[in-house]
């Protein structure tokens, strides 16, 4: 199974998770990607749901499929996956 999420995507490259999700499944790659996107969620004022994990966390990885199945079921809510590791500084007091 490959172990991380990369770029700001609508897609994923986590095995096990459609490869056209609802655009309302976000995912980031440093911590300038994840600022935005909690930018962006800040002034549209849409709620959200963000799921911190980590890529060697094999918990972390069998919550993902799930969480994503949750974005599909409710798209007025925005899910975001954000990974400690890719965002150290964002993160740091996770």
């Amino acid at each position: 199974m490959e172990k991380g999420l990369s770029s700001i995507t609508t897609s994923s490259s986590k095995e096990g998770l459609p490869l056209t999700p609802h655009s309302n499944f976000k995912t980031d790659s440093t911590d300038d990607d994840l600022a935005h996107i909690l930018f962006n969620i800040k002034t549209s004022k849409t709620s959200a749901i963000i799921n911190y994990g980590a890529s060697w966390c094999r918990v972390c990885s069998e919550i993902l499929p799930a969480f994503h199945r949750l974005s599909n079921n409710f798209p007025k809510l925005s899910f975001v996956y954000a990974d400690i590791d890719e965002c150290p500084e964002t993160t740091q007091h996770i």
